[in-house]
């Protein structure tokens, strides 16, 4: 947990707090994912915010089993098989399902190869009711963008953060989440509390797509207990 960056205090319009523990949304993960079966077109963009809306529904007091939703995590296809053809990708955030995040908004850039002769990012939607992009977002490496659903908090395990279209022409490219530019806190999630917490999102915990040939990565992936009472076993095993 650090003191919060501009992007979030600006967009929340809180003071966050620097304390020695870690925010309810701490050790998140950012992801990226594609769907080669859903075609971009702008009278569909309302809908892309539903994704995982039934496999991770929210849950306010955190006593729901969340296994179906880290599986639907682990199942997110971080690799395009369209080639050069635009393709839509969602930023998605997700928890361990023993977590009871409580995110009220998401700061985040997104990288590709410097070489690249322009940014391979076309369009972009979020799914917060407010976002603070820095200015030039997206068309230049070291920017970013902080989405906000503040005063409200998304009690879920797993959720579309915001959407953007991609493309690759002259071969294969991996475009990654990364850090937000400014400030010492990079990318991370801020929580309902007053002040607010800000959690970084740690490097390992962020996801990328694969473009063109590209093979992206998705980094969560939760071992799944063979019995309920084994869970704990299993966060000790990996030092959770």
């Amino acid at each position: 947990m650090k003191i919060a960056t501009l992007g979030l205090l600006a967009i929340i319009g809180a003071s966050f707090a620097g304390t020695a523990t870690a925010g309810v949304n701490a050790n998140g993960y950012l992801l990226l994912h594609t769907d080669d079966s859903v075609i971009y077109t702008e009278d569909d963009e309302d809908s892309y915010c539903n994704l995982l809306e039934v496999d991770c529904p929210f849950d306010p007091e955190c006593d729901d089993d969340h296994m179906g939703c880290s599986s639907a995590a682990m199942s997110l296809t971080p690799t395009s098989g369209l080639g050069p053809d635009e393709t839509l990708v969602w930023v998605v955030a997700a928890f361990w399902p023993d977590a009871c995040p409580r995110v009220t908004a998401v700061q985040f850039g997104l990288s590709w190869p410097v070489e690249a002769a322009a940014s391979p990012i076309i369009k972009t939607g979020s799914c917060a009711p407010f976002e603070l992009p820095t200015g030039n977002w997206p068309n230049e490496l070291l920017e970013g963008t902080a989405v906000s659903w503040a005063p409200n908090a998304i009690t879920r395990t797993a959720f579309p953060v915001y959407w953007f279209t991609a493309y690759s022409y002259y071969g294969p490219m991996e475009v990654a989440l990364a850090d937000f530019p400014t400030g010492t806190t990079g990318a991370a999630f801020a929580d309902d509390s007053v002040p607010a917490v800000l959690d970084q999102i740690p490097d390992a915990n962020m996801g990328s797509v694969g473009l063109n040939g590209a093979t992206g990565s998705n980094p969560y992936m939760v071992p799944v207990p063979v019995n309920e009472k084994s869970w704990g076993e299993v966060k000790a095993i990996f030092g959770r």
